[in-house]
């Protein structure tokens, strides 16, 4: 599975995209998002980003691809010239996900671009498992079901 998570990252909210992105209005580091991103490539224990309460039988996953782009998806409609870099799509590949894994990646990213999460802190979160080492669960409204990958 492909999925996509956008982020309005901007003072005010963009009313047309209120439904499909989560708004955070502070400033965001794009570069120590996509390190960080890069992080989650590989195959990983996500235990620290899964939904408390799941009975799954094993937390470790395949992540194919994990990147954060500017404006990657931002419809010409929708947006003023000034608000070009404003809408940050983090979309994530792999051979599945645990419940609200992709959330939770999400909120740990928006930490480490607002500079209250480092590098180091979201190694420790991958290796150790502890959910509160994660970051927060982002908004259901910035998450969309890409892609869907068949087996040939």
């Amino acid at each position: 599975k492909t999925y996509r998570y956008f982020i309005w990252h901007a003072p005010a909210g963009q009313p047309l995209l209120r439904r499909i992105a989560w708004h955070v209005p502070q400033r965001l580091s794009l570069t120590a998002m996509q390190e960080a991103a890069a992080l989650y490539v590989g195959e990983h224990d996500f235990s620290a980003f899964q939904a408390a309460g799941s009975s799954v039988q094993t937390t470790v996953r395949r992540i194919w691809t994990s990147t954060v782009e500017p404006d990657a998806a931002l419809p010409p409609w929708c947006a003023a010239p000034d608000d070009r870099g404003r809408l940050l799509t983090f979309e994530v590949a792999g051979s599945g996900f645990l419940r609200h894994q992709v959330r939770a990646m999400a909120g740990t990213l928006v930490l480490v671009g607002k500079g209250r999460l480092s590098l180091a802190d979201l190694r420790r979160a991958l290796a150790g498992g502890v959910r509160a080492a994660a970051g927060p669960t982002a908004p259901a409204c910035g998450l969309h079901l890409w892609k869907v990958h068949y087996p040939e």
